[in-house]
């Protein structure tokens, strides 16, 4: 007998379609970079928030985003740097809000204190940057501080000065009540600050150790003059102890 040879099947595999998966690949990539460009992304709408002294009109002007410009065309660092050149800005973040809005969030300096000069007064806040100029202490309801000499005064320039900085961080330490009562901030005397209150009681303050404990005890010394009805005239909270306090006459 003649043994029957055995046929196998090899099976073959399938081709993949490799061409029409790199043809749905391209097509895709393809429609996506023309949908990107079109005018469905073009910049129709610059909003802004957090501003209350700065307004929206010098924020758009600032941040120069062209009109109609795609919106993933945006340099947000540009625009970014530009705003914080405003001498009234202290940190700035700009979003894209798809498909067609820019949002500028700013944080506004905010001024703690006045100083004396050439054009009136000016305001800093508590990194010692001046921020604008006002034409009188009444205009605004802050300290004055007084006895430092300005090299220059124009808004955007930091102070970089130790006795501005011991100032600053005084009027940081009062509470509400103790900001409104006190209108002058001395500095003028070698390692002694001198406080002006509103109603003109002087108070030898000291140099600026011990800062946060002689605050607090000239605060509780007035408002106990205030809850009495006792005029005082000069309190001395300048070394450890017991305060000297002088009434009026």
């Amino acid at each position: 007998m003649v043994a029957k040879r055995r046929l196998r099947r090899v099976k073959r595999k399938p081709r993949r379609p490799v061409f029409r998966i790199l043809f749905l690949i391209i097509l895709g990539s393809l429609s996506l970079f023309y949908f990107i460009q079109s005018p469905f992304w073009e910049v129709e709408t610059v909003m802004t928030e957090g501003n209350e002294f700065v307004s929206e009109e010098e924020l758009i002007r600032l941040a120069d985003i062209p009109p109609a410009l795609n919106i993933f065309k945006v340099d947000l660092n540009r625009s970014k740097e530009n705003i914080l050149l405003h001498p009234l800005v202290k940190n700035v973040e700009l979003t894209r809000k798809l498909p067609r809005q820019i949002l500028i969030t700013i944080e506004e300096r905010t001024p703690v204190a006045l100083l004396p000069s050439t054009e009136g007064f000016c305001q800093v806040d508590e990194q010692g940057y001046i921020l604008r100029h006002v034409p009188a202490v009444s205009d605004v309801d802050l300290p004055l501080i007084t006895g430092l000499a300005l090299e220059k005064s124009h808004p955007g320039y930091q102070i970089t000065s130790p006795q501005l900085e011991e100032a600053i961080k005084l009027v940081t330490l009062f509470t509400p009540a103790l900001k409104e009562q006190v209108a002058e901030i001395d500095l003028s005397h070698d390692d002694t600050i001198y406080l002006h209150t509103v109603e003109g009681i002087q108070v030898n303050f000291g140099n600026a150790e011990r800062v946060e404990e002689k605050a607090a005890l000239m605060g509780e010394i007035l408002a106990a003059a205030t809850v009495n009805k006792s005029k005082l005239e000069y309190i001395d909270v300048s070394f450890g102890g017991s305060p000297v306090v002088k009434y009026a006459q």
